[in-house]
């Protein structure tokens, strides 16, 4: 399966460029950058200040995918990763 926004939170998501829209702690606002790694409830986010470990619970998510972008709450994205890939 193509990875495209319409199916953006069933596939691999480190490489694509991120951004907080919303969060539920003010200090993850408006981060931004390259999704660097994944886990169950985290994902790992080079910036231009290093690399960030940013909580997917109680986040919102804009992603860049080719030329458009996708929100993503990032409630949905909790699970394993390898798991969640695997949904169809």
């Amino acid at each position: 399966m193509k990875r495209d926004p319409r199916n953006l939170e069933r596939h691999e998501l480190i490489g694509l460029n991120i951004s907080v829209v919303e969060s539920d702690c003010p200090s993850y606002a408006n981060i931004n950058g390259i999704v660097v790694d994944e886990t169950m409830k985290t994902l790992s986010v080079r910036t231009a200040s290093g690399v960030k470990m940013l909580p997917k619970k109680g986040k919102i998510f804009h992603f860049q995918l080719n030329d458009s972008k996708k929100t993503v709450k990032g409630d949905s994205l909790l699970g394993r990763p390898q798991d969640r890939t695997k949904m169809r």
